[in-house]
């Protein structure tokens, strides 16, 4: 038997429903001989129940929901083939992804990162290109108030969407392609993170390290942006937050006094949009 070329690997938190279908459409587009994961993070409700004995995909379900991240490190944990496909339970991979980004990595030896571009059900581009982000550039975030002047100005971490094959910074996690190599030197995702930044940590980490992290936009799926958060819709502005406080202290480790005023930029702007998504405004 042979080594699989693929695995994929999908995090489930309460979206059973979606984590089926997205794990229906992995097995169709990955060959036979590949693997299909779907990380259960201690769900609770009737995920587990959809989930289990579904033909050709393996579940691994999780005591207690240690984050995203956490969840990915467990499903990719063993794999000794060429891949790993990432992706959050609210995404649908084309049967052309696997085939594409495998003749990318092949082209590229130090490519080690690979995204494609994320489509929302009403035709729109979600960005995901981005420049790693800076200590001001993180405050004109989309969620912040000052996040529509950042957009008029051209001051966001957003790199403008291109039309074909690009190298960037970072790449959005909600389905990134890792090459194994790339993630076992990395030692996989850093756990610290429990949900949000820990795709621009790994990037930082892979570019530092010599990889290159690249966008293919010509390989589009859908990604019903939200979904899987939306259980949790008023804690996700405080765990962004926390992960934006921890990535700045850990990729800027001298800058005391920039990381101190911007943990508490972005704890009050947190408390904003917690109470604006209270308020249904």
């Amino acid at each position: 038997m042979r080594t699989p070329a693929w695995r994929v690997v999908i995090v489930n938190y309460r979206t059973g429903a979606l984590a089926a279908r997205a794990a229906q459409q992995a097995r169709i587009a990955v060959g036979d001989g590949d693997e299909i994961v779907v990380v259960d993070n201690a769900s609770g409700d009737d995920s587990v129940e959809r989930l289990t004995n579904m033909e050709g995909i393996r579940l691994e379900t999780q005591a207690d929901n240690r984050g995203y991240g956490a969840a990915l490190n467990v499903g990719a944990r063993g794999f000794e083939g060429d891949y790993l496909l990432l992706q959050n339970a609210d995404t649908t991979i084309t049967s052309s992804l696997p085939e594409r980004f495998r003749r990318h990595f092949e082209l590229l030896p130090t490519l080690g990162i690979m995204a494609p571009r994320l489509m929302s059900d009403d035709g729109t581009i979600q960005p995901s290109c981005r420049r790693f982000p800076t200590h001001r550039s993180i405050l004109m975030s989309r969620g912040s108030p000052l996040g529509v002047m950042a957009q008029r100005n051209g001051r966001t971490y957003l790199l403008p969407e291109p039309a074909t094959f690009t190298m960037c910074d970072v790449v959005a996690g909600a389905c990134l392609a890792i090459r194994n190599d790339t993630w076992k030197a990395l030692d996989g995702m850093d756990e610290n993170f429990f949900l949000y930044a820990e795709d621009t940590d790994i990037c930082r980490r892979a570019k530092n390290a010599g990889w290159l992290v690249g966008y293919d936009p010509s390989v589009q799926i859908s990604h019903a942006w939200g979904a899987s958060r939306a259980a949790e819709s008023q804690r996700t502005a405080g765990w962004h937050a926390q992960s934006l406080v921890y990535y700045f202290r850990k990729h800027y480790p001298k800058r005391y006094v920039a990381n101190a005023l911007l943990s508490r930029l972005l704890y009050l702007n947190a408390a904003w949009r917690g109470g604006k998504q209270h308020r249904g405004s």
